[in-house]
């Protein structure tokens, strides 16, 4: 089987190039390199630029160029060609085709002179069987393909070879090297690698537009006063939210805008704080409005009991509210209570329960639901080891469509030696990337103090602040950091014997879906009983249980770094 550059046919729109591709992919012996759609500039003959369909390269016989057309031919005693589409039947005239060839061949003969090898050129006739009818003078037969070429092509490829070894007597005579050189120069992987930061800023681009998803929810928000919103990690909620706060807020409204966990809250401010709208967390609310009554629990029950009470003024007039599954019942029904005529939404994620058993009664029984099914906040690699831990019987979003690099598992106990490995791997990241320090964060699995962080930071040159603050790497725990997002994302401290443990596998899923762009995991070692015991866990009811390490990082989207050893 020959091989193929690129490995995957170009879309021309050509039915016959399409036709010529798998014939020669399937019907060529590995001797072969076929290139595909090589354009091509700075001839030094009539034209200054063209596209060669096919390129085919045979170490001992040399390179010959194929111009490919499909379709009905004619050409007329004036010398005109013309070429109609079957479908169609349009008719248009065209180049004559040995000539378009012909300059491709010359192109090739210069870019390649300092190499001994034949440069030859044929035409190929998908569609047709040219039989015994008479060639223009510039044709001869061995360096014309039909239709019946495609059954065998390696045969008339061939016979074109010998024609043309006759006709200009230059043999080939290239050593490896010069096999590889010659290559190099026709397909340049080197202008085809895109830097990290390209990829980078192409990424957050593509990251930052709103969906037309969310465009739509947006829209049909306008027309529904009390909405519950439901969509896994990376959905765009609470974009979403903030974006409907904003429109509200803008429309002349008394927003107020909740969520449960305080460094969300922090972050929201301190980057929407000027569309408006209040922010806060509900505890804030309760304490802002009743004051502290000795625990939270005391200050809630006490702030529940004012918001009901008629002759006490509630200033806003609609309400948001974000991380609706970590609300209490009571909470959202009282505070539902107060919005008449205003908006009142809530967006939650059920597999982020982490404070109860399922999500609240009020929340399952609106009347008027939802959900977000396309995956807007992570790369597709990214996004698959985070559904991965709910297992596969779980419904998965819609993927983002953003390619990325395979979150890697990497397994340190010695701070000083992750500390190393740390440093390396960010400030690689912040080099390639022109990224902020506080674009990266550090998630433990464990509390701070029990946390190989707590060490790492001794350790590590960078600085490091619980808060996304600007010049800081952001250390957080996994139930803090909730809510909040980071370029780069290094989790520690995973254990997998804890993946029995319902909650600390929603955790750990909430966990990675906060990487933007790169996920890195440290876990205690894998063994055999870690991987049956996990598998066992995420293949649920199917049929096909799988076993071993491979189906382990297969169904994780994980990629092990065996390599890494300090001293």
């Amino acid at each position: 089987m020959a091989k193929m550059i690129p490995h995957i046919l170009f879309e021309t729109g050509s039915e016959g190039e399409k036709r010529i591709f798998e014939a020669l992919q399937t019907k060529l012996s590995n001797d072969y390199m076929v290139f595909h759609s090589v354009r091509w500039i700075g001839s030094d003959r009539n034209r200054s630029q063209g596209e060669a369909d096919y390129l085919i390269f045979h170490p001992q016989k040399g390179l010959i160029i194929i111009e490919v057309k499909a379709g009905i031919i004619e050409v007329d005693s004036n010398r005109t060609w013309y070429q109609t589409n079957r479908n169609t039947l349009v008719k248009k005239e065209i180049f004559d085709p040995e000539k378009q060839a012909d300059e491709s061949k010359f192109k090739f003969i210069s870019l390649l002179k300092t190499y001994q090898i034949m440069v030859c050129h044929a035409v190929w006739f998908p569609s047709i069987e040219f039989g015994n009818q008479p060639l223009p003078p510039n044709y001869h037969k061995d360096m014309l393909f039909d239709i019946k070429t495609l059954d065998n092509p390696e045969i008339n490829i061939n016979i074109a070879f010998e024609y043309w070894l006759k006709q200009t007597n230059r043999k080939t005579n290239i050593n490896q090297f010069e096999q590889k050189r010659i290559i190099e120069k026709i397909a340049p992987e080197l202008y085809l690698i895109p830097s990290q930061k390209i990829e980078y800023d192409i990424r957050e681009q593509r990251f930052n537009k709103l969906t037309s998803e969310q465009a739509k929810v947006l829209e049909f928000l306008k027309f529904q006063n009390t909405v519950v919103i439901n969509g896994s990690a990376g959905t765009g909620k609470t974009v979403l939210a903030i974006e409907k706060a904003r429109q509200l807020a803008q429309d002349g409204k008394k927003v107020l805008f909740l969520c449960f966990n305080n460094m969300l809250s922090d972050y929201l401010n301190s980057n929407f704080g000027h569309y408006g709208f209040k922010i806060s967390t509900f505890d804030k609310l309760c304490v802002d409005t009743v004051g502290f009554k000795d625990t939270f629990q005391k200050t809630r029950l006490n702030f529940l009991d004012n918001i009901l009470d008629e002759n006490i003024f509630f200033e806003y007039t609609d309400i948001i509210i974000d991380e609706g599954q970590d609300f209490e019942n009571d909470w959202l029904e009282y505070i539902a209570e107060k919005i008449d005529d205003g908006c009142f939404y809530v967006f939650y994620d059920q597999q982020q329960c982490l404070y109860f058993e399922d999500v609240n009664k009020w929340i399952k029984e609106s009347p008027c639901k939802i959900t977000l099914f396309i995956n807007c906040r992570n790369t597709e690699a990214i996004a698959k080891t985070a559904y991965g831990t709910l297992g596969i019987n779980k419904k998965q979003p819609i993927l983002s469509g953003i390619e990325g690099e395979q979150p890697e598992l990497i397994s340190f106990e010695n701070s000083n030696d992750f500390a190393i490995w740390m440093d390396n791997v960010v400030s690689k990241y912040l080099m390639e990337t022109k990224a902020d320090k506080n674009s990266v964060a550090l998630i433990t699995m464990n509390t701070l103090e029990n946390s190989i962080i707590a060490e790492t930071m001794k350790n590590s040159k960078f600085s490091f602040s619980e808060n996304k603050e600007k010049g800081f790497v952001c250390i957080s725990t996994a139930r803090k950091f909730k809510g909040l997002e980071a370029d780069l994302v290094i989790i520690t401290d995973l254990d997998w014997n804890r993946f029995n443990d319902e909650v600390y596998r929603k955790l750990f899923y909430t966990t990675c879906s906060r990487a933007k762009h790169n996920l890195y995991i440290n876990s205690n070692k894998l063994i055999d009983e870690n991987i049956d015991f996990v598998l066992q866990k995420l293949q649920g009811d199917s049929r096909r249980k799988r076993r071993g390490k491979k189906r382990f990082l297969q169904l994780l989207n994980l990629k092990e770094n065996e390599n890494i050893r300090y001293q």
